[in-house]
């Protein structure tokens, strides 16, 4: 568990006190019922959200059904040689993050770009 408070009162490696645990818990979950939903827009999903995807010559891309993960996904294509693919992102907000989420059976890696 990460976050939560360990005591350390009575022996030096410390341990998890029961009433820390559900303290921590319940300002979590407060907080979790009193914040709004965050507002998110999807600018490419591979399936039905398909904005307009720039491509340099001689590059290509292709939206693909894959049955093994019942999803779709983006083919990329460059001919072999490194290529230029861009989404422009035409909202603008200081507060706007893109973030890429890698997900296989074993885990799941984000990526943000600030």
């Amino acid at each position: 568990m990460t976050g939560v408070p360990v005591s350390t009162q009575w022996e030096p490696r410390g341990y998890f006190y029961p009433i820390q645990i559900a303290q921590f818990g319940l300002d979590h979950y407060s907080k979790y019922i009193a914040e709004a939903e965050p507002n998110r827009l999807v600018l490419e999903d591979g399936d039905r959200t398909k904005p307009l995807w720039f491509v340099a010559d001689g590059a290509s891309f292709t939206r693909k059904f894959l049955t093994n993960v019942n999803n779709f996904v983006i083919e990329f294509n460059t001919q072999g040689k490194v290529s230029l693919f861009f989404l422009p992102l035409n909202e603008s907000s200081k507060r706007m993050k893109f973030r890429k989420t890698l997900e296989n059976e074993d885990q799941v890696d984000v990526f943000e770009l600030k």
